[in-house]
């Protein structure tokens, strides 16, 4: 077959055996494929670089991209998006609020499980790190809740939750209960098996744990119950295990009065036991008349005088245990 001038001709002699017919095809498709990657590569050496991605491109890896809507990822398994950097001074995953009133540089969002979670391997890490570095002053942290817990620290073998300050008059955890109603509590402390709440001071003349009520009315600065143990127990090695300053109230203190012509009056008081200790003392004077003894027993304890009192005597009783 005749072939014009100036034209390749892509046929093959008709003898030509099948396997020289596929590898000329071959030739010819790798021949076109290396003019174009010499294209591309003589474009890359000339120096024109990838533009970054704007809306509505493909997101460009290494570079830049910008957009005016949201770019959403979803998958029906796995992970929607997961960063990784091996960077040392690098982040995994970053947000940054950029917004002239402020608004959220990372949100996480979940319908039955945790919006946001971090874990940490590297001993004295931090799985969750929240700093404030503004001029006056934010929340490193913040936590919300409308029924349930605003922050949750929990711990195996180390502090659940901890906090440290070391500015003049700071605080390394506080606690808030802004309710209108009854008033719930600023700072919770419960435990199973050992204590709810701990205060510990390295400082002359400081306190362990303290406690002020600041209300209008009157309340109480430090209160403590107990069911069946100690309400509220003082201990010291070689100071002053408890020290007031002001009026103090008992419950098991109050006053009785002999009537005249008895020489003894009977005071029903709960938790007297015969091994309690009664004090008692006259409240007047009366001739002739004085206090005999206070002897307790199972519910009540009786005060004697030495004789029969000519008129009412009133007579004030405390009770130790």
């Amino acid at each position: 077959m005749s072939q014009e001038p100036g034209t390749a001709s892509t046929e093959t002699a008709v003898g030509q055996p099948a396997a020289d017919r596929k590898q000329s095809r071959r030739a010819l498709f790798a021949g076109a494929a290396g003019a174009g990657v010499g294209a591309v590569a003589a474009t890359v050496l000339a120096g024109a670089q990838p533009a970054s991605a704007d809306t509505g491109g493909n997101c460009l890896l290494g570079e830049s991209n910008t957009a005016t809507s949201t770019t959403s990822i979803t998958t029906s398994s796995g992970t929607g998006l997961a960063g990784t950097t091996s960077d040392i001074s690098g982040v995994g995953v970053s947000g940054t609020d950029t917004s002239s009133t402020g608004t959220t540089g990372v949100f996480g969002d979940s319908t039955h499980g945790t919006g946001v979670q971090g874990r940490t391997s590297g001993n004295g890490q931090a799985a969750v790190l929240g700093t404030d570095a503004s001029s006056g002053g934010g929340t490193g942290v913040s936590g919300n809740s409308t029924h349930g817990t605003g922050v949750f620290g929990d711990s195996t073998h180390g502090v659940g939750v901890q906090g440290t300050a070391s500015g003049t008059g700071a605080v390394g955890v506080g606690g808030r209960d802004d309710s209108t109603s009854l008033g719930g509590a600023g700072v919770f402390g419960a435990s199973t098996h050992g204590t709810g709440v701990q205060g510990t001071t390295g400082g002359n003349g400081q306190a362990g744990v303290l406690g002020t009520d600041a209300s209008s009315g009157g309340g109480t600065g430090v209160s403590g119950t107990s069911t069946q143990g100690t309400g509220v127990f003082a201990a010291s090695a070689t100071g002053t295990a408890l020290a007031v300053t002001g009026k103090v109230t008992f419950s098991t203190s109050g006053t009785a009065t002999v009537a005249a012509g008895k020489a003894s009056v009977t005071v029903s008081h709960g938790g007297v036991t015969p091994s309690s200790l009664v004090l008692a003392t006259l409240r007047k004077v009366q001739s002739g008349v004085t206090l005999a003894a206070a002897v307790p027993g199972t519910g009540s304890f009786t005060i004697h005088l030495t004789r029969t009192a000519t008129a009412s005597l009133p007579v004030a009783w405390f009770i130790i245990g």
